[in-house]
C-alpha cells in the first residue's frame, strides 16, 4: 500500500493540473476567503466513513471550484489552504470509505491507471468508485492472459486422434434428446451430458 503522504501528493498534483487547464470561466464564487475557510473546517470535523458517498464527492467537487476560483484571482493563500489542509483531510475521508483489503490495493499501479486512464478523476469521484473500476481492469486483464492465443493448438494429443462429430440439430420439440438418447442405449460406451440437474436425473432414471 502506498502511504498516505503519497496518495495526498498524488491529489494535490491532479488539482494543480485540473485548475491549470485552459477553456472555460472559473466558477464565480461569492465570499471565497469564507467559502474555503467553513469548506475547510466542514472537513476537518467530518467523520470517515459516517457519510455518504454523494457527500463525499460533492466535497471534491467544492475544493476543485474553490481552487479554480482562487487560481483565477490570484489567491495564492486560498491554494496554500485547498494543498495543504483540505486535501490531506479530503484524502482522509477517501480512505475510510475502503474496506481494509482495498486500502492494501492501493500501490503505484493504481496511480499509473489514474493518471493514464483516468487523468483529473480524483478532483471529481472518490476511491470508493475508482478503485473497484481498476481492480476490474485488472481482473479482465489477467483473465485474458489465461485465454490461449491459438487454442486449436492446445491440445496436440487429441488433435492426432481420429474422431467423427455428429451434430444433431433441430426445432424445439422435434425429438432430438429422444433420438440421441436412443443411439445412446446401442452404444458400447458413452456420456450424456445434462444442461439441467432436473433433465440429468430424468434421464438417470430412465
Amino acid at each position: 500500500m502506498i502511504d498516505k503522504e503519497k496518495l495526498t501528493d498524488f491529489y494535490v498534483q491532479a488539482y494543480r493540473q485540473a485548475i491549470r487547464r485552459k477553456g472555460g470561466r472559473p466558477p464565480r464564487i461569492k465570499d471565497l476567503e469564507e467559502r474555503a475557510s467553513r469548506l475547510a473546517r466542514t472537513l476537518r470535523a467530518a467523520r470517515g466513513g459516517r457519510m455518504g458517498i454523494t457527500a463525499l464527492e460533492d466535497y471534491h467537487k467544492q475544493i476543485r471550484n474553490i481552487a479554480e476560483a482562487a487560481n483565477a484571482r490570484h489567491q495564492e493563500g486560498i491554494l496554500k489552504s485547498v494543498f495543504e489542509r483540505m486535501i490531506p483531510e479530503l484524502v482522509r475521508l477517501d480512505l475510510s470509505m475502503l474496506m481494509q483489503d482495498q486500502r492494501a490495493g492501493l500501490d503505484e499501479a493504481f496511480l499509473d491507471y489514474l493518471r493514464g486512464e483516468m487523468p483529473l478523476a480524483v478532483c471529481k469521484r472518490s476511491l470508493f468508485y475508482l478503485y473497484p473500476a481498476y481492480k476490474e481492469k485488472v481482473i479482465r486483464s489477467q483473465m485474458t492472459e489465461l485465454v490461449p492465443t491459438r487454442p486449436e493448438m492446445e491440445f496436440p494429443d487429441t488433435l492426432e486422434m481420429h474422431r467423427h462429430f455428429i451434430l444433431h440439430i433441430g426445432p424445439t420439440n422435434s425429438g432430438k434428446t429422444y433420438q440421441a438418447l436412443e443411439r445412446l442405449k446401442t452404444a458400447k460406451k458413452g456420456i450424456y451430458l445434462g444442461p439441467l440437474r432436473l433433465l440429468a436425473l430424468e434421464v438417470y432414471e430412465r
